[in-house]
């Protein structure tokens, strides 16, 4: 894989704003021809990643942020469209799917690519990295479904599924990956092979999320539902409840830290936020833009666009 790194920042004020005149804070979205596949927040250190491609040029570029300001702090080229990106919790490793059958893993401390993991063949659909960064989980076009060590390539579990798979998550603290199937079910799938229905013919899943201690699964849908599963909970019976979060489609979902408040947001520039207990809506405000990634950052809820842009929400009290 070639990878050709632009910028890379320090804490010099020169050089933050050397690399300003080089690239502004929304490069390269001012120019109608590209687009931005997917963003991503990192859980604890405070990094937006988008992976952003040229419709015509075919360039892509792999384009880190400060979530604090939304300034861009590197780009790297990257060789193919970014169809989904993940971070470890710790927001050290950043795993980012490939349209050639593969994931790239990068330290986001350095931005240099440490592994490239095969395996698939055509797209990458989903990735998911466990919250330690040990494993790595991807699914593709070929629906196949791949748990691999991140350090080593070794392969942990090789499963071929019936359907293309829309998003995939690690449940902390257990062997175990939730895999929204597209235009199908949710199941939770053991490392060691064991797959577990949580439900069937649900709409598109547009993103999810899983609480920190494991025990909850949000789900946000292309039709604007929500919906919250205990994972705990024996198959059939997993669904807690659901809600119409958005008139237009939804685009991400996120937990705050106790597990107890769940943000989502939508096309309609809404963020709102719902009761993990009985889905109660406890707060809704507008965005500038949509927020096609959410994140928790202690008392705020951190929301980016597709520019990377960064908005920040108070989370309500409880």
């Amino acid at each position: 894989m070639s990878l050709e790194e632009e910028i890379v920042t320090g804490p010099c004020l020169a050089a933050l704003v050397a690399a300003l005149a080089l690239f502004p804070a929304t490069p390269p979205q001012e120019d109608e021809g590209w687009v931005t596949h997917r963003v991503e927040i990192s859980p604890a250190r405070a990094i937006v990643a988008r992976g952003s491609m040229h419709a015509e040029k075919g360039t892509s570029w792999l384009v880190f942020h400060d979530a604090r300001t939304g300034l861009e702090s590197r780009r790297i080229r990257f060789g193919g469209p970014i169809r989904d990106l993940s971070f470890s919790a710790d927001g050290a490793l950043l795993a980012a799917s490939r349209d050639r059958g593969g994931v790239a893993l990068f330290d986001t401390r350095t931005g240099n690519a440490v592994r490239e993991l095969g395996g698939h063949e055509g797209w990458v659909f989903a990735v998911s990295l466990s919250p330690d960064g040990r494993l790595v989980a991807s699914a593709g076009k070929d629906r196949t479904l791949l748990v691999r060590d991140a350090a080593s390539g070794e392969e942990r579990l090789g499963k071929t599924l019936d359907r293309y798979v829309g998003r995939l998550a690690f449940r902390p603290g257990r062997p175990e990956l939730v895999v929204a199937l597209h235009h199908g079910a949710l199941d939770l799938v053991m490392l060691e092979g064991r797959t577990t229905t949580l439900a069937e013919a649900i709409p598109v899943t547009s993103d999810m999320a899983v609480s920190a201690d494991g025990r909850w699964l949000a789900t946000l849908h292309s039709s604007g539902e929500l919906r919250l599963f205990d994972l705990d909970s024996v198959a059939g019976n997993a669904e807690k409840w659901r809600v119409k979060a958005h008139e237009e489609k939804g685009l991400a979902v996120a937990f705050s830290r106790s597990g107890e408040l769940v943000a989502a947001s939508g096309g309609d520039r809404a963020l709102r936020v719902f009761s993990r207990e009985n889905g109660a809506r406890a707060f809704e405000r507008k965005s500038r833009r949509p927020l096609l990634a959410l994140g928790d950052d202690g008392n705020t809820i951190v929301g980016a666009d597709y520019d990377g842009g960064v908005e920040r929400f108070a989370w309500p009290e409880r």
